[in-house]
């Protein structure tokens, strides 16, 4: 398992789209960065900025989705599936094989994005201590930055059980790239829907899609907002779902995902590919 394993982290090392994809994210925070203290009456403090991480996990989650939503469907394209399945790993091993090389992408990936905004913010911004209190946080920045990347990787393993289950449904790439990005951006509306769906059945708040929503779930005030949330006149529902209880939600709806993707994988035919 642990070569097949290597076999995957050296495959990914070759795909360009694996060192493209950082670099990008860092020109545009280099860019946004310089913009803000080109442009602004008053150049900010770093902590706010780092705090949050100037928002650049969307916009990781965003290469994550792509370059994973190679891993299986490239190989159906290319045809090179068969070579993968002629070795003596079974189909789950070789699937198993590739959703954890991503989640080590992933977390490579965290770490220099918040090496990379703690290093920017305090360049290009007015220079602050990372343990400088965020009120919207209630904690420190550095903290909270680190919090926001915790909570973000719970969002990674779910959108990659999701890619991962699109791959399996398709022999092309470029659908598995596409669904896997339109579920991206998608979410955001799923969860506008699915916010007054629950305003009218409190009970629909145990949904995945109300979990998408855990990096809000540690901000100021969001608690007694949604222990309260108003539904019509003199109306409260309480929509309120803890940090932990969304975590534990999307690492059981991740596993359901993935185990359905598995047993889809161990029964596609790959005779026509």
């Amino acid at each position: 398992m642990m070569n097949l394993i290597h076999l995957e982290l050296f495959k990914l090392r070759k795909k360009k789209i694996s060192w493209v994809v950082p670099l990008i994210v860092l020109i545009l925070s280099i860019l946004y960065l310089a913009a803000i203290r080109n442009f602004s009456m008053e150049v900010p403090d770093s902590g706010s900025f780092l705090a949050g991480l100037m928002g650049l996990p969307t916009l990781m989650n965003l290469g994550i989705v792509v370059i994973a939503s190679g891993m299986v469907s490239a190989e159906f394209s290319k045809g090179t599936v068969k070579f993968l399945l002629i070795r003596p790993y079974t189909r789950s091993q070789i699937l198993l094989a590739k959703f954890i090389v991503m989640i080590i992408y992933s977390l490579v990936f965290s770490v220099l994005l918040f090496a990379a905004t703690l290093a920017l913010t305090n360049i290009f911004l007015q220079p602050q201590s990372p343990m400088v209190q965020i009120e919207t946080y209630q904690q420190p920045a550095l903290i909270a930055a680190l919090t926001q990347l915790g909570l973000n990787f719970f969002l990674i393993l779910f959108y990659l059980a999701i890619v991962f289950l699109l791959q399996t449904l398709t022999r092309s790439q470029a659908l598995a790239v596409g669904f896997g990005v339109a579920f991206l951006f998608g979410s955001s509306v799923l969860s506008m829907i699915n916010m007054l769906i629950m305003t009218k059945y409190p009970w629909f708040k145990w949904n995945p899609l109300n979990f998408l929503q855990i990096k809000d779930s540690v901000m100021e005030g969001y608690a007694e907002a949604m222990k309260h949330y108003s539904v019509g006149v003199d109306k409260v529902a309480n929509l309120y779902v803890s940090t932990w209880q969304m975590a534990l939600g999307l690492v059981l709806s991740s596993l359901v995902v993935y185990l359905l993707a598995n047993l889809i994988f161990k029964k596609r035919d790959v005779t026509l590919t």
